[in-house]
């Protein structure tokens, strides 16, 4: 902020004398806020977020998108968003910004000031719409120099004896779930080979190093020109639906609409069709 302290302390002391409240308790040591100043700030926040939403609104109406957007989704999907998605929107759009965060964690929009992601599971802030795109499923797979010096697994209990990549969080057991019909099989796997992230198992995967488990839409390409061999391909290994979640209750400006109509176009062509949009929770 460019505004002087000595002009803002005044511009305090004048809202005080004003309102005949006390907003902030000085000391020699430390400015704290009173519960009036909390309740003034919290007020003011929200004046402030419809003054900008009108302001977008306006500038939206009939212009092309623009300003700047925040997106946030996995590490693993927004590699592969970057080229056919997010740069294309760059180009597309001159007026238009984006800001990037890849990261694996679960992140709360409001309060990190995102306007869209991409994540999977069921998402439980009622306050986010939620728009699917389609299921992620992961596949259990090994590179054919694997297979022929150590077999394939016939059914997920044989995973207990194959050298498998894991993938994992520190302390926390390493359990692969997997499907069939009905049926259903939990089977702890183990290995010499511990990752943090789906793209360093695909690597070691390659090189023949193990099996893994990995994103369906992660190993395609490598699974179509035979450089990774699907296993146990009557099981499947559901992770949930991949979704695009937004806040409901604030203006969107035609940038984030723009992102969230391409995000929908691309990843939705590549498995079903989007669902109805529905609240979170």
């Amino acid at each position: 902020m460019s505004t002087p302290k000595s002009t803002l302390s005044k511009r305090v002391v004048a809202l005080e004398a004003r309102l005949g409240l006390r907003l902030l308790q000085r000391s020699t040591r430390a400015v704290q806020m009173t519960d009036a100043g909390r309740v003034l700030l919290e007020r003011a926040g929200r004046l402030l977020a419809d003054l900008e939403d009108a302001e977008r609104a306006v500038l939206d109406h009939e212009g092309a998108p623009r300003g700047l957007v925040r997106l946030t989704a996995p590490a693993l999907v927004t590699e592969r968003l970057r080229g056919p998605v997010l740069l294309d929107l760059l180009r597309q759009w001159p007026s238009l910004s984006l800001n990037v965060v890849a990261t694996d964690r679960i992140v709360d929009l409001i309060e990190e000031g995102f306007d869209v992601s991409v994540r999977t599971g069921s998402p439980s802030d009622s306050s986010l719409i939620a728009r699917r795109l389609r299921p992620w499923n992961n596949v259990i797979c090994a590179s054919p120099a694997y297979v022929e010096r150590f077999g394939a697994p016939r059914e997920p209990d044989d995973l207990r004896e194959h050298a498998c990549i894991v993938l994992k969080p520190p302390a926390i057991d390493p359990v692969w779930s997997l499907r069939r019909g009905r049926r259903s099989a939990s089977v702890p796997v183990r290995g010499r080979y511990t990752v943090s992230t789906q793209e360093l198992a695909l690597d070691a995967a390659r090189e023949g190093l193990g099996i893994a488990n990995l994103a369906e839409f992660l190993v395609e390409a490598d699974v179509r020109r035979g450089a990774l061999l699907p296993l146990l391909p009557r099981w499947t290994v559901p992770r949930g639906d991949l979704s695009l979640l937004y806040p409901g209750h604030r203006y969107m400006g035609s940038g984030a609409r723009a992102v969230i109509e391409a995000l929908t176009n691309h990843l939705a062509s590549r498995g079903r069709a989007p669902a109805d949009r529905s609240r979170a929770g």
